[in-house]
């Protein structure tokens, strides 16, 4: 194991099996924190205001795994890659001497994050956090109200599962256990489904569906327009929500984030016009 304490710069000595798989999960968690932080500037939304993600985060975290590793003996280079491709997320104030994988604050991030893979885990452990701070706002919104299954490390994804795992199941049992243990709360799994119309939602109106297509969370979303009211909004250049942030410069070099909050504009004055002719 003294490989991989020096290559992943780990504070504590990695000295059984289960110390490799905490491994695993320390450099897997930060992929989907990334990618939903994809913007073409340098933004602190995914990291909560403590620090920045670089521009266009996933590209700087491909950097160091982009060449060709010749193992076995290049395996000390490969692993270093790897943390320094987690550290973007892991060590984003540049101010770590070591990495904590086995410390208790990352024990507990861990089971915040082991049924929502596709969150951020930077910031959010239990019972952490400053009281200005983002702490547990979508772990407890998930717990009561947007109950949803996640997977990783299945066939159609690149994530490690361990040998014997199942990790295309999910465990609602066991993320029910989590919630209660952290808030309690039980989840209401059908509670989106009919407190939001579920997918028939064709007798609705006046709803605008906008996807960034670099954002994970695009696949569970309404991509093309059911109605001439109900419309989809996509964004090609587009990562988690980037048409609800500040404009910056940078997005004039990507006119699809511009366009999209033009339309967005355009379709909620409409809303807006159209309320007051029905008021008169």
């Amino acid at each position: 194991m003294c490989i991989r304490d020096r290559s992943f710069r780990s504070c504590s000595e990695l000295t059984s099996v289960g110390d490799g798989e905490r491994v695993v999960e320390w450099a897997s968690s930060v992929w989907g924190t990334m990618a939903m932080g994809n913007y073409p500037y340098p933004s602190s939304y995914l990291l909560h205001g403590h620090s920045l993600l670089p521009a266009w985060p996933v590209r700087e975290a491909c950097k160091p795994l982009n060449r060709h590793f010749d193992l076995p003996s290049d395996l000390p280079e490969l692993l270093a890659a790897v943390r320094e491709s987690a550290s973007l997320v892991h060590n984003s104030t540049h101010d770590l001497p070591c990495n904590p994988i086995l410390t208790t604050e990352h024990d507990n991030q861990t089971v915040n994050s082991r049924h929502r893979k596709m969150t951020s885990t930077h910031g959010r452990a239990l019972g952490g956090g400053s009281p200005d701070g983002c702490v547990g706002d979508w772990d407890f919104q998930w717990c009561t109200e947007m109950t949803q299954p996640f997977t990783q490390g299945t066939p159609n994804d690149m994530f490690y599962c361990s040998p014997g795992q199942n990790c295309s199941a999910w465990d609602l049992q066991s993320a029910a256990r989590g919630c209660e243990q952290q808030w309690g709360v039980i989840p209401r799994p059908e509670w989106a489904r009919i407190g939001l119309g579920g997918k028939r939602i064709g007798a609705a109106s006046n709803i605008l569906f906008s996807n960034g297509l670099l954002d994970p969370w695009h696949g569970g979303g309404v991509l093309a327009n059911l109605s001439d009211t109900l419309v989809a909004v996509l964004i090609p250049n587009g990562a988690h929500h980037i048409d609800l942030m500040f404009s910056t410069e940078v997005d004039g070099d990507y006119p699809d984030i511009g366009a999209a909050r033009a339309l967005e504009r355009r379709e909620m004055a409409r809303w807006v016009a159209e309320a007051r002719r029905n008021r008169l």
